[in-house]
């Protein structure tokens, strides 16, 4: 039997709102014109090494996306209210290894977005733009902050303060987090006694049906 969390059927049949967390982080700022743009992580290379390095999404760029995707890029036009999703296009060498990537039509039916676009696009549009455009200290490349990309603190500080207030799909989320990282606390508890180390109990924590995502802790006693 599948297991399922309380908040499945919930979260199969529901968008994560990212165009109402836009329209926050704009009211939060006090702005009626401009742009706010924002970057997802990077995919790297292990160093030395032709495998990925484990990946974590930039938690402004997906507070204000839910896109999960590594190289991607965000915008949000404050007077249009337009969020616009750019992503990767396909890369013919990739393509052998990894496969066809997520396509814009995959995109837009998949993220609550109001259109999506291919990165090579990105810099002719932030070109075109009339107004201020606001990124995120430290998280804008330099080929975009010749085009003025201003990298301030605003920005940052006012996701930060929408993002202490949780709506229904956030905590949705929250709970579904929670009971994975339950069963994986239950199954490291039912297996403690019959392991001979630390590492044993972490591969039953992060690599069972449901890993658990968070970083696992384990001490030893004397």
């Amino acid at each position: 039997m599948t297991w399922k969390s309380s908040v499945d059927d919930y979260l199969a049949s529901n968008k994560y709102p990212a165009k109402r967390h836009a329209e926050l982080v704009a009211k939060e700022l006090q702005l009626t014109s401009g742009l706010l743009y924002l970057e997802s992580q990077k995919a790297k290379l292990l160093e030395d090494n032709d495998s990925e390095a484990p990946f974590r999404q930039r938690r402004y760029f997906f507070y204000l996306s839910g896109c999960n995707l590594p190289d991607s890029y965000l915008t949000y036009n404050i007077a249009d209210k337009v969020l616009t999703l750019y992503i990767p296009g396909i890369n013919d060498e990739e393509v052998m290894w990894s496969g066809l990537p997520l396509s814009a039509e995959e995109a837009m039916e998949k993220y609550d977005v109001d259109q999506v676009k291919y990165t090579e696009q990105l810099e002719t549009d932030i070109k075109t733009v009339e107004g201020e455009v606001y990124g995120i200290e430290n998280q804008v490349e330099e080929k975009m902050m010749v085009l003025s990309v201003k990298d301030g603190k605003e920005l940052k500080d006012a996701i930060e303060e929408c993002r202490a207030y949780k709506d229904e799909y956030e905590v949705a989320l929250i709970r579904h987090a929670n009971e994975i990282s339950t069963l994986a606390h239950e199954a490291v508890m039912k297996a403690v006694k019959k392991v001979s180390n630390e590492r044993q109990l972490e591969a039953i924590c992060e690599f069972s049906p449901k890993p658990c995502r968070i970083s696992c802790m384990l001490g030893k006693g004397i």
